[in-house]
């Protein structure tokens, strides 16, 4: 059961999104049928995103572990096939110096070091598994506005550089134009030196063809109905079927059901985004706008927009927003979206969008991703809150929960202590929607007093 303020279509696990996505794949999705009767495993994973695919692989590949992986639709069908596709520092939704503040200079500087890392892992594995996931760009440009848009990012980077030995630079805005990243509003930028962009359900089909081929077996439309433990096993309920496993693995992240994903689901906030995609952009009108790479973007609203040139001349343009996402709410959402990509790229003020979706990034109280045991539970684990950056940090941090599950003493994936706490309680869950609500006014208000909020037509 997905939490009540959310809309059953945000549910319809029957089909992929109408993404573009799932309309640019070369081939079909493999289709994986759904679990039929019942059957047994060492371990049982609910979710077949980035963090499950990647704690099968590992489970079977480096610790050759009987595992079968459950997912309610197809894999990748979640956040994992319809996110934005930025492989980039990610994993919390907290600046450096409150990390610092909170937990000290050493555990930042070693929160930076699994963020570098776990982009590595992203771009090693898909190597070795010969993933084609469209990779494109190199790091990722954070762009301000403003008289001071510069300033601060030269302050940010030479802060960076000294304190956490990141190799962070700062552009102006004739510099951004020289790199084929012109907008009029973005006069400064901070550009971080690791990253890609990758076409994130290729990246997820590739995964659960791989774990398949390693001897996972993957169920498709075997949505969980009940998870209940009987003396040392866990036992799982699909519509059809029942696993009996050892231990399982809760990696459903923003679509953790209220029901199954208890104790854990009501820890979590999940929170739309939308991506609008436009037809093909021709070389004419790239020129008119400036921007011509297809690096990966996104400016310093708290509320911010995300956004790349694609490889195939399309642009891709997301923001956060919506609360419930029922049909007229998302067209709401679309049309203050477009407003604002017209406003970003007055050059683009007559472009069509041919695609427009949306999908639930997860976040949690704290503010960072967290991994490790349920308390609730025996032999239970989970893999959530990614705060937007699942495609590098949900990935590290299946192939750490392979180790962790395994109980391999010697793992190269350390995770830092303020990630291994539990997920902290969010107080009254059921108002969730009214905290996100009295959020998203707050921050729409800081943008105003900054001078960051867009004026659109």
């Amino acid at each position: 059961m997905h939490p009540s303020w959310l809309a059953a279509e945000a549910f319809d696990v029957r089909s992929y999104p109408k993404s573009w996505w799932a309309e640019s794949l070369e081939t079909p999705a493999q289709d994986f049928p759904p679990l039929e009767g019942d059957t047994r495993a060492e371990v049982a994973i609910i979710g077949a995103g980035y963090t499950g695919l990647n704690a099968a692989l590992g489970l079977a590949t480096r610790h050759s572990m009987d595992t079968i992986v459950l997912e309610a639709g197809q894999p990748g069908w979640g956040a994992s096939g319809r996110n934005g596709g930025f492989c980039s520092p990610g994993g919390a939704h907290m600046g450096y110096d409150k990390m610092i503040a909170k937990w000290g200079l050493e555990t930042t500087r070693e929160f930076c070091r699994v963020q570098e890392a776990a982009i590595r892992h992203v771009g090693d594995l898909a190597e070795s598994l010969n993933i084609d996931f469209d990779r494109a760009g190199s790091g990722e440009y954070i762009v301000g506005s403003g008289a001071r848009a510069h300033h601060d990012a030269r302050e940010e980077a030479k802060w960076m550089n000294n304190t956490l030995g990141v190799a962070a630079s700062a552009l102006s805005q004739a510099e951004l134009k020289e790199r084929g990243l012109f907008s009029p509003l973005f006069t400064g930028a901070l550009h971080m030196p690791t990253g890609f962009g990758l076409h994130p359900l290729k990246y997820s089909l590739g995964l659960a063809r791989a774990a398949k081929e390693a001897g996972v077996r993957i169920f498709g439309d075997s949505g969980v109905t009940s998870w209940r433990q009987e003396g040392g096993e866990q036992i799982l309920e699909t519509a059809h079927g029942t696993v009996r496993a050892r231990q399982v693995l809760l990696a459903t992240n923003g679509y953790t059901p209220a029901g199954v994903g208890s104790p854990m689901a009501g820890r979590l906030m999940p929170v739309f985004s939308n991506i609008l995609v436009t037809r093909v952009l021709s070389k004419d009108e790239l020129q008119g706008q400036g921007w011509l790479k297809t690096e990966l973007a996104a400016d310093d609203r708290k509320l911010l927009h995300y956004f790349r040139l694609l490889p195939d001349g399309r642009f891709m343009f997301g923001g956060r927003g919506g609360i419930g996402g029922a049909p007229p709410e998302e067209s709401m959402v679309r049309r203050r979206l477009e407003a604002e990509f017209r406003t970003l790229f007055p050059a683009w003020r007559e472009v069509s969008f041919d695609y427009f979706w949306s999908g639930l990034v997860c976040l949690c109280r704290d503010n960072v991703f967290h991994v490790g045991a349920i308390p609730e539970r025996n032999n239970a684990w989970y893999g959530l809150a990614f705060h937007g950056g699942g495609v590098s940090m949900g990935s590290w941090a299946g192939a750490a929960l392979a180790d962790m599950i395994a109980g391999a003493s010697n793992s190269e994936y350390a995770i830092p202590n303020p990630m291994r706490k539990p997920v902290p309680w969010i107080p009254m869950p059921s108002l969730r929607p009214v905290y996100l609500r009295g959020a998203y006014a707050w921050f729409g208000l800081k943008e105003r007093l900054q001078g960051k909020k867009l004026k659109t037509d």
